[in-house]
């Protein structure tokens, strides 16, 4: 495992903690089984994460949004392994990128 990086120092794949974040623990990739994230809207109809990788769901929408500032938060979420980021960007641009390169 390698060792979490102090705040503002680079982690080995030059990333950034940020000053005056709390350092996350490290976790090996092979624990990680799924991902997650919120997104904040007025217009929950039109948030477009994970259309079209399949295993991507709307996992919860809440209403109010915690934020206080929009009127929806959903919680987007799937697996992990499944894909690798390359495949999941190509099948993305295959269904719906406009440059089918």
């Amino acid at each position: 495992m390698d060792p979490v990086p102090a705040a503002g120092e680079v982690d080995r794949h030059g990333g950034r903690q940020p000053r005056g974040a709390a350092a996350a623990p490290a976790v090996p990739v092979e624990w990680l089984t799924a991902w997650s994230t919120t997104a904040f809207t007025d217009r929950p109809n039109s948030a477009k994460y994970g259309r079209g990788i399949p295993g991507v769901k709307l996992q919860k929408r809440s209403e109010p949004a915690a934020d206080g500032i929009h009127r929806y938060q959903l919680q987007y979420g799937g697996p992990l392994g499944d894909w690798t980021l390359a495949e999941a960007l190509a099948e993305w641009k295959r269904r719906h990128g406009k440059d089918k390169r």
